[in-house]
């Protein structure tokens, strides 16, 4: 039998039966892609760790100079960086999505907010309580890099575990707020457990980001823009939980 003028007849014996090739990761694919996604997460984090402190310095001045001034002028500029915040992570989803335009003027934006907003870090926090944060972060974002790297699937049931813990969270934070305000320094404890199951949501669905992220990777060559938006989405994921362990670490030294 004929198709295409190749004879498919396997009882011939002069015919060679070639066996169809199995889809193979390009390891090497992968690897310059995620390259570029923690490259640009590199480059973020630096510039966001300068205009931390470049900021923080020029508002120590500021209110050392005029206090009264900078007082006022330094909410403002930290409400409207939070502002600003919030509606360029919309923004820089939406723009990735339709994928019509640059991400990154956007998220440079989002950077400059987000050192200028982190500016207070370097104003009041000791700076080996932000090393050791930085270096803990740093140490969870790898490990979910490693797992991310060996993993078989997508990893959908921690994101259900995750997403349930934020619900759950949330709900007794509604409820436990209705019942300080009816029963003060009564359930205060039950804040600090639902901070930490909430930060405990954040590392799993962290963990799931990466695991997509790298699964993107292993398809094929990945362009500059969607390498800056999976940049941005560890980024944003990393802030958070830097922030996270600095109020513990914080918390931690000023029992001690």
């Amino acid at each position: 039998m004929g198709i295409n003028n190749r004879n498919y007849n396997t009882s011939d014996p002069t015919v060679e039966y070639v066996k169809p090739e199995r889809a193979t990761i390009q390891v090497g694919n992968r690897a310059l892609n995620m390259a570029k996604v923690y490259g640009y997460l590199f480059l973020a984090l630096l510039f966001t760790g300068g205009i931390a402190f470049g900021v923080g310095y020029l508002f120590s001045r500021w209110l050392v100079a005029n206090p009264e001034q900078a007082n006022g002028g330094m909410i403002a500029i930290l409400i409207a960086s939070a502002v600003g915040l919030l509606i360029l992570s919309f923004v820089v989803h939406g723009v990735a999505f339709r994928n019509k335009h640059s991400v990154l003027p956007y998220y440079i934006a989002y950077v400059v907010l987000m050192g200028t907003l982190l500016s207070t870090f370097t104003m009041f926090i000791d700076w080996r309580i932000l090393g050791i944060a930085f270096g803990i972060t740093s140490i969870v974002i790898g490990l979910d890099a490693v797992v991310a790297l060996f993993a078989k699937s997508n990893f959908n049931w921690v994101a259900m575990m995750g997403i349930s813990l934020l619900l759950g969270a949330g709900l007794v934070f509604l409820f436990s707020w209705l019942m300080i305000l009816l029963f003060p320094g009564v359930f205060g404890p039950i804040l600090y457990i639902i901070d930490f199951v909430v930060f405990v949501a954040i590392v799993l669905l962290t963990l799931v980001d990466i695991v997509r992220i790298t699964k993107i990777a292993e398809q094929g060559e990945m362009n500059r823009n969607l390498a800056l938006y999976c940049s941005f989405i560890i980024y944003t994921d990393f802030i958070y939980i830097f922030i996270r362990i600095v109020y513990y670490i914080a918390i931690f030294s000023n029992r001690r």
